[in-house]
């Protein structure tokens, strides 16, 4: 009987470390490895300019990455708009995943409206080449110019 019963302890003790040895990563390990990026087909959508709220419902401003053509496009007040696009991961914190980014050649179509959202939209595109930062969360896109916020997004 006492053989018997060393043998089940004997039996019990390996399956414990059977089940110990194969445990999966703590998801704060496996969280740590996701890197955060733009996708394709994500539509960012404008909601402070300079740190000033910009109104979500009169003349939605948007922003999507197509990364497999480095390109950038989206809605200003009246145009569309596009350009090219760089990023290269430089940390990843609890904050979010932070960029060194780089916009160029941004045009736009030339559709004319009223003045105030034609000049909403002209200062809109002239900052997007000006950021060379980029930080994005699950939720939350900022673009920064020298380390200042200057364009911030929320993911539709």
């Amino acid at each position: 009987m006492k053989a018997s019963i060393a043998t089940y302890i004997t039996l019990i003790v390996c399956l414990l470390l059977v089940a110990c040895g194969n445990s999966k990563p703590a998801a704060k390990d496996t969280a740590q490895q996701i890197t955060l990026a733009p996708e394709k087909g994500q539509v960012w959508q404008l909601v402070a300019m300079r740190g000033k709220a910009v109104s979500r419902t009169d003349n939605i401003i948007t922003l999507m990455f197509n990364p497999e053509a480095g390109t950038v496009s989206g809605k200003a007040t009246c145009n569309s708009y596009y350009g090219n696009y760089r990023l290269r991961l430089d940390s990843q914190t609890p904050e979010g995943d932070n960029y060194t980014l780089k916009l160029s050649d941004i045009g736009s179509t030339k559709v004319y409206c009223n003045e105030a959202d034609m000049n909403a939209e002209s200062r809109y595109i002239s900052l997007l080449p000006k950021a060379d930062a980029l930080r994005i969360d699950a939720y939350t896109m900022t673009l920064y110019q020298k380390g200042k916020e200057i364009l911030k997004y929320e993911l539709q």
